[in-house]
């Protein structure tokens, strides 16, 4: 019989173990990065951005559909989508992106100030804090995304220092990845764990009724 704990596992983070959809995005990250040529200005950034979502848009229409025909869907309730939005922590990062966003809007962090230099970041940490806070992930799950959080605290501000804003994409898309394919990998081997429990319990169940 296939464990229970690892089915809920699976039922429950069985959409965010499948980023590996995005794979591309954070392989191209590390592609321009090694390109050594200097990052455009910011709405350009915005504009190359879209330009990459729209270009692998046909790999994420496929590998969906793949997962799909391989591991079937679940559809998370409402109350499930909403668990970790109320988390301390979360609550606490989002009040002070708030706050820093309104002072910046205001100059009071200074002429150079952007929002989205405080939204960006805090949109990472908010998305990796949601898996490593979650109780209901494997603590495996938990241990890695928690390594490629210190990474990124790390080695980021050194590589800001030293290799300005290319180095720090090369980071980012590099650790993106690597949660992205443990992710996956971790969701194949739950889904072959269950599928072999289930010819053996209904062969126990046979044997039993014979």
């Amino acid at each position: 019989m296939a464990d229970p704990r690892r089915v809920e596992f699976v039922t429950r983070h069985f959409t965010d173990l499948q980023s590996i959809r995005w794979a591309p995005v954070p392989a191209i990250m590390i592609l321009l990065s090694a390109a050594r040529k200097p990052l455009p200005g910011r709405g350009n950034v915005w504009v190359l951005l879209l330009g990459l979502l729209i270009a692998i848009a046909p790999f994420y229409w496929w590998s969906n559909a793949a997962i799909r025909r391989r591991y079937g869907s679940v559809r998370a309730s409402e109350e499930e989508r909403r668990r970790m939005q109320r988390h301390p922590v979360i609550l606490a990062l989002l009040g002070g992106l708030a706050l820093a966003i309104i002072l910046a809007k205001f100059g009071a962090l200074g002429s150079d100030a952007h929002t989205s230099d405080f939204w960006v970041p805090a949109a990472v940490l908010i998305a990796i804090l949601t898996t490593i806070l979650d109780t209901t992930n494997l603590p495996s799950r938990r241990i890695v995304w928690g390594i490629g959080l210190g990474a990124l605290l790390g080695a980021g501000p050194v590589l800001i220092e030293v290799a300005q804003g290319a180095a720090v994409f090369a980071l980012i898309g590099a650790v993106w990845l690597s949660v992205s394919i443990f992710d996956f990998l971790l969701l194949r081997r739950i889904f072959a764990e269950i599928s072999a429990a289930q010819p053996a319990a209904t062969g126990e169940a046979a044997e039993s009724h014979g």
